[in-house]
């Protein structure tokens, strides 16, 4: 593992991407970005807000830079970061119209002390 800030070289070959950048600035953010993420990688938002010129969440945002075509999900909390790296139990929500996604996700995170549970109601996940 290297950090860059290279989009092709990060994104060229991922499996997944998690966009975590704040609402209001994930447009122009992905717009920048977006010829570089392949049309078949599925995304993790835990991006969380109503975009103020839009008034759209993070599905309309994410669908309207990247397509519908692709898979998106959605993770929502309660969690804090410095919880879970000290150990701290804690639960959190994968949701995504895709349960294969949201499914195989889930699995890919989950461990001792954070525990995925997956959903299909993007909007409720989106508002809590």
């Amino acid at each position: 593992i290297r950090a860059t800030t290279d989009p092709d070289t990060a994104l060229s070959d991922a499996t997944y991407i998690i966009h975590a950048v704040p609402c209001q600035y994930s447009r122009e953010f992905l717009e920048s970005i977006k010829e570089h993420i392949p049309a078949s990688t599925p995304i993790l938002s835990a991006s969380k807000g109503i975009e103020t010129s839009s008034l759209g969440f993070m599905n309309d945002i994410l669908k309207d830079c990247l397509g519908e075509e692709r898979s998106y999900a959605f993770l929502s909390g309660p969690s804090f970061a410095r919880e879970i790296c000290e150990g701290v139990a804690t639960a959190v929500v994968i949701a995504s119209e895709d349960m294969d996604l949201a499914d195989d996700l889930a699995d890919l995170l989950t461990c001792d002390n954070f525990r995925v549970f997956t959903s299909k109601d993007v909007i409720g996940v989106e508002i809590g």
